[in-house]
């Protein structure tokens, strides 16, 4: 989907999409890279501001594009357009352009030389702050791994800061849960909550939430935990805690885990005082 950087009130919220398609139907890569030269094809003559001489292929056109070609390469001055952001998760990232994933043992970031084995050495100093990548260099890096370039990447103006990382599917529906269903769980099991069991914990901390609902009316047409049960969070085998919650949900949960913090967490314990910080 598109929407339009810089517009603001409900403009904001504008969304036009442009491609859905069934994952059943993706031929990976292959079918990413027809849908993303069909946009660098469009987003060449948005840049330039002309209309279309021939179809996105080169082929001529057909009796069902009338309306198209009656403005065969015509020059318009009152209309441009740039892709300014590209927003998506790392997965999406690796999925649509082939960027780089987690494990990659040649660099597993588009901004710097880090490696895996790297990635947990964080100092000011480590080598990887020193290593940035430009755009040329990562596509470069891609082409001497053997790496098909996708046609969206040769659209005007792109650049390493075009591609964001959308907030949704990263902190919403991602860190976020594994933030809170870690905090629900330890709370519930450390007994921070009275009763006598889990469940019981549990519908105290839920309580609580329903206090944190009433007191921010503001909250009245967000979407709420309208249930909380130990399942929710509940830690798997091999797995941590990780809190189950649509991603509207997840967002206002966010304050009231940092009330939660401030009201239970002990300063005085080493591990408390660590999650106050952070």
């Amino acid at each position: 989907s598109m929407s339009f950087p810089g517009l603001t009130d409900e403009a904001a919220k504008i969304r036009i999409p442009l491609i859905c398609i069934e994952k059943s139907f993706v031929a990976t890569h292959d079918t990413w890279d027809d849908v993303t030269r069909v946009l660098a094809w469009s987003l060449g003559l948005l840049a330039t501001g002309t209309y279309p001489a021939a179809r996105d292929d080169g082929s001529p056109w057909k009796s069902s594009d009338k309306k198209r070609y009656k403005a065969d390469n015509v020059a318009r001055d009152d209309f441009k357009a740039i892709l300014l952001e590209f927003r998506g998760d790392w997965a999406m990232f690796k999925q649509v352009f082939r960027f780089p994933q987690h494990n990659e043992v040649l660099g597993c970031c588009t901004r710097c030389t880090v490696k895996p084995r790297e990635i947990r050495n964080v100092g000011l100093d480590v080598p990887w702050r020193q290593q940035r990548l430009t755009f040329r260099g990562l596509v470069s890096r891609m082409r001497e791994q053997g790496v098909t370039i996708s046609p969206l990447l040769n659209s005007p103006g792109m650049s390493i800061e075009t591609f964001k990382l959308d907030w949704l599917h990263v902190v919403d529906q991602g860190i976020a849960l594994d933030t809170l269903g870690n905090l629900f769980h330890f709370l519930v099991h450390a007994r921070k909550f009275p009763g006598g069991n889990e469940v019981i914990r549990c519908k105290a901390l839920f309580q609580k939430l329903v206090a944190y609902y009433a007191a921010h009316p503001d909250m009245e047409s967000v979407s709420r935990l309208n249930v909380l049960k130990v399942s929710m969070f509940k830690r798997k085998a091999g797995k941590a805690p990780r809190l189950s919650a649509r991603a509207a949900e997840t967002r206002c949960l966010i304050p009231f885990a940092v009330q939660l913090v401030q009201e239970y967490m002990d300063d005085d314990i080493e591990f408390e005082r660590a999650l106050i910080q952070i």
